[in-house]
């Protein structure tokens, strides 16, 4: 027999003697009139007009559904293809809230924002170890802190930022800087408020009363201990661990153990 597809003879044994194989029982050649219908069908689809923001809009681009909105900044209304989308109907409406009073507000503190180990310790949010060192510091000192939450603007690269110093210390703004890079030295150099900077050099004895004084590992004392640190005893070898036994084979050695000791009792009985 002769296939349908690529006209290779064959025994007749496959897909009911029509074609070879199943590559050529799969394949599909659509003519142009299949093309041309398929397009037709995908341009009408509600996905396809509503990803390109085309539902609604009449030949002569009027627009016709959607939720009729009442700009809060000129008054004119406009329609939006969402419910919630566009508060504004337009950029410049948009840029005129200065004061935030329609749209939220972007930028500021966010929590868990920086590269180090993060966590809560005494109602602090801190970013990084050394922060946590510098509140525990403090609270041991009976010193006044609090996380900062307001922002300065600086220019850098061309472009307006904000910059928000890491804690409010008796009034006084102080930000710990473990590193030093150009976008630091231009916000200093633009920062007209009085601020203390504590740089290795300044957190080195801080570092080292915390370690002292709690250990090395004392990013166990953030609330929970989100980083699992070693604040267990391994039951076999009573090294320092993080769970129960601080490996596999202290894990099973304790494990055999306890079998022993429950078919003893077993036998006992």
């Amino acid at each position: 027999m002769k296939c349908e597809k690529c006209g290779a003879k064959h025994n007749g044994t496959f897909a009911t003697g029509r074609f070879c194989s199943r590559q050529c029982a799969n394949s599909r050649t659509w003519s142009k009139a299949d093309k041309k219908k398929k397009s037709e069908s995908a341009r009408s689809s509600l996905k396809v007009l509503k990803a390109n923001r085309l539902i609604g809009k009449s030949l002569r681009g009027r627009t016709t559904a959607g939720f009729e909105k009442l700009c809060p900044i000129c008054k004119k209304a406009f329609r939006a293809f969402e419910k919630h989308e566009h508060i504004f109907c337009s950029m410049k409406c948009c840029r005129e809230d200065t004061e935030y009073r329609y749209r939220k507000k972007l930028g500021g503190y966010r929590v868990g924002s920086g590269r180090g180990k993060s966590g809560w310790f005494s109602g602090i949010r801190c970013d990084s170890s050394w922060e946590l060192a510098y509140v525990i510091y403090c609270h041991d000192h009976g010193i006044e802190i609090e996380r900062n939450k307001q922002s300065f603007e600086y220019e850098f690269d061309g472009k307006k930022r904000k910059y928000i110093p890491d804690f409010l210390v008796s009034g006084q703004l102080v930000e710990i800087k473990g590193y030093v890079t150009k976008q630091w030295k231009a916000k200093l150099a633009q920062f007209k408020q009085p601020i203390e900077v504590l740089y290795k050099k300044e957190m080195k004895p801080i570092l080292e009363y915390v370690t002292q004084k709690y250990g090395h590992d004392f990013l166990r004392l953030y609330t929970g201990n989100p980083h699992n640190e070693k604040t267990n005893i391994c039951l076999e070898c009573g090294e320092v661990s993080r769970n129960t036994y601080c490996d596999r084979s202290c894990a099973m050695k304790g494990n055999w153990k306890k079998r022993r000791k429950r078919k003893s009792r077993s036998s006992n009985s």
